[in-house]
This record gives C-alpha cells, sequence and structure tokens, in this order.
C-alpha cells in the first residue's frame, strides 16, 4: 500500500500581513471580554504590542497582561504564572511570542480550565486528560516552532531534568493569527534559531515519513522555501517577501510533522542538549542534524533515496554540505560556545537520559546514537 494516512488539525489558521490591527474581529468572534495575555518580558515592550493591547481595551474589553514567560518553560515556571492568574475569571487567552510564549499560553490554559495547580498532573507518561475550556488565540513572533497549531507543549521537568509533553491533543488553539509584519522587530539571533528549527522539522518529517503524500508535499514545499528566504530574512529583517515566504515555511513544516508523522532522532537529542546546557531550541535541534542524516543514509537506502529527492527540489547536490554553509552563514553557533567538549561521563549521561525519554517517533540504533554523540559534543570549535 503506497498511501495510508489520517490528516486532522482543528485549527483555525489567518495569514496576512497587517491581521494583528484586525485581532477585535476575532477575539469578538470567540466572545472574548475579559482577557489573558501570556507572553515575555520583552514582546510586552515593543510598540506593536502595545497597539494590539490598546486596540483591545477600546472596545471595554478587560485585557490582563502577564509578561512573565521565560525561554525554554519549565513545570514550576508554569505553575507559578497559573497560581498568579488563577483568581481571576478569564473568558480567553491569547499567547503571543515564540514556541515558549505559546506553549507556556497552552499550559497555563489547561491549568485555569481544570482549577489545578500542578501541570506534571498531565505530563506523559501520566494520564490525567489535558484539555482547554477557555478559548484561545495563539500568534507566534517568529518562523520556526509553529506552536500555534500543534495540539500540545513541551516544558523542561525540573525535578527530572528533560522535557516532557501533554498526553493528549486537548490543547489545539481556536484561532492562530500569523502575521509576518513582526519579523521586523526580530534580532538575527532570533530568526537564525527559529528559522532552522523550522528547517529541521521539514527535512525531518520527509525522512521518516513513508506513506502521507500530503505531509510529504508540506515538507518539500517548506524546505524550497527555507532554502530561498532564511538567509534573506537574517540579512535583512525588514525583507517583507521574505518573512512573508519563512511564516508560511514554517506553518507548512508544522503541518507535515505534527499529525503523526513524526521527527528524527536529532530532534529528541535537542530535548536533552537545550534544557541540559542552556541552548535555545532552535540550534540544538541542529547540532547533530548532519551527523544524523549521515547515519541514516548509510543505513536505510530509502533514506538516501530521499535525500536525493530533497536536492533536486531544492536545486543542491549534497544536502549535508548545504547544511554546513548555512548553519556557517547564519552563525549557527558551536556546541562548544555553551559549554566544553562533553567528556565520557558527560557523554554517557546525555546517552541514557536520551534512551530513557524517548518519545519521537523514529531514533537510531544504540551503537549509531552514540556515534553521533561523540562526533558533533566531543569534538572542539575548527
Amino acid at each position: 500500500m503506497k498511501y495510508d494516512f489520517k490528516y486532522h488539525l482543528p485549527v483555525e489558521v489567518h495569514f496576512k500581513k497587517g491581521i494583528l490591527k484586525e485581532i477585535l474581529e476575532y477575539t469578538n468572534r470567540l466572545n472574548m471580554s475579559a482577557i489573558l495575555i501570556l507572553t515575555d518580558e520583552e514582546i510586552s515592550k515593543k510598540k506593536w504590542f502595545e497597539k494590539m493591547r490598546e486596540d483591545l481595551c477600546k472596545d471595554s474589553i478587560s485585557v490582563d497582561v502577564c509578561p512573565y514567560v521565560v525561554c525554554e518553560p519549565t513545570d514550576q515556571s508554569i505553575n507559578a504564572i497559573a497560581e498568579i492568574c488563577m483568581d481571576c475569571s478569564y473568558d480567553g487567552i491569547i499567547g503571543i511570542g515564540g514556541g515558549s510564549c505559546l506553549d507556556s499560553a497552552k499550559a497555563v490554559n489547561i491549568l485555569l480550565s481544570s482549577k489545578a495547580n500542578n501541570i506534571e498532573d498531565y505530563l506523559v507518561p501520566n494520564t490525567t486528560l489535558a484539555e482547554k475550556k477557555i478559548p484561545m488565540i495563539l500568534i507566534p513572533t517568529t518562523a520556526g516552532t509553529g506552536a500555534e497549531i500543534t495540539r500540545g507543549t513541551v516544558l523542561y521537568d525540573q525535578q527530572h531534568k528533560i522535557k516532557r509533553g501533554f498526553s493528549s491533543g486537548g490543547c489545539f488553539a481556536d484561532i492562530a493569527l500569523i502575521d509576518p509584519l513582526v519579523a521586523k522587530t526580530l534580532k538575527k539571533e532570533q530568526i537564525a534559531a527559529s528559522g532552522v528549527d523550522a528547517l529541521s522539522h521539514a527535512l525531518e518529517s520527509y525522512l521518516v515519513n513513508d506513506k502521507n503524500e500530503i505531509c510529504r508535499l508540506f515538507s518539500i514545499s517548506a524546505l524550497k522555501l527555507i532554502s530561498m528566504n532564511l538567509e534573506k530574512l537574517y540579512q535583512n529583517n525588514q525583507n517583507e517577501e521574505a518573512a512573508e515566504n519563512m511564516f508560511l515555511a514554517s506553518l507548512l513544516a508544522t503541518m507535515s510533522f505534527a499529525t503523526g508523522v513524526g521527527l528524527t532522532f536529532s530532534h529528541h537529542i535537542s530535548d536533552v542538549l537545550g534544557p541540559t546546557y542552556k541552548i535555545p531550541h532552535g540550534f540544538a535541534s541542529v547540532f547533530t542534524l548532519v551527523e544524523t542524516i549521515k547515519q541514516l543514509r548509510s543505513k536505510d537506502k530509502k533514506i538516501d533515496e530521499k535525500m536525493k529527492n530533497i536536492e533536486t527540489a531544492i536545486g543542491n547536490s549534497c544536502i549535508e554540505q548545504t547544511l554546513i554553509e548555512m548553519f556557517e552563514n547564519l552563525q549557527v553557533p558551536h556546541f562548544t560556545e555553551y559549554t566544553d567538549p562533553i567528556n565520557k561521563l558527560e557523554l554517557d549521561s546525555l546517552y541514557n537520559k536520551i534512551n530513557s525519554s524517548d518519545y519521537r517517533g523514529v531514533a537510531l540504533e544504540n551503537r549509531e546514537l552514540m556515534i553521533v554523540l561523540r562526533k558533533c559534543l566531543q569534538k572542539e570549535k575548527p
């Protein structure tokens, strides 16, 4: 059987430059009158954010801004935000920001909806149903994570020092609003980190996908857009065409992996590397990407054929070399800019964490995983 797939993505997506000026249309549609906005401190100070908040308040809507989201949110940071907001009666939640803000909005919604006080109860392998009851709008400010349309969230469990996610799909946003104009206030590092995250979503989901033709088309389209626009946006955040294309690429890449196709082991490795060494998720997701591709190519002829399809689609003869050059142009930091090359004891610890917390779809064999970790994390910066 060539095709065998299901596709379900119950999020209403609105994509348009300047759409944030129309925010009232969407809050009114969802009957929001007492809104909690979850974001981070940096975004809360931007002029476009303040204008949007003022537009909401003009319609006699009560708006509370909670700018306490942290980068790489933890179970404890979510519990703390929910505790602050628990005594208020909100009938709408808006999450604005990168993946950390959007994931935090989902998690806080779960706790406020259930009047619960511990997000731990909802994280795998726990089985408490994660279900939102408060209408929610998610607005991405970076072109990378795609969290505005995914069904759950991933948080860092501080006690066990691993990333864990929801056990159900009960936290889809009602509406996702995508406005590429917000890219004009992004820093270069934010563009690079989110862009390579979208790249890894598109590339990895294509490699693991055997039967879902819809997701294959999404992946290839995203890879084409990223190859032509990411470096342009990195060089000039005022480039509206590049911004539009990158936000679309992020959306398409997420539409590929988020409906059950999955990702390769390099993304799972990032779930351990990021929190352990305080590395932005996007960068952590590509530290082992090239070497993972090499290992997959060597063991699976289907992977090699898929890589050739990608190379043909984007007009490059060697994906591995293309990625290396792109990461150099985007100034993706080397692993050793966050920590020293890891020793054998640290390597064994990382290996055990990665194996014990695997919830990603496609793994490397044990020997191959160790090769990837050793080659990528024990080397000095060239």
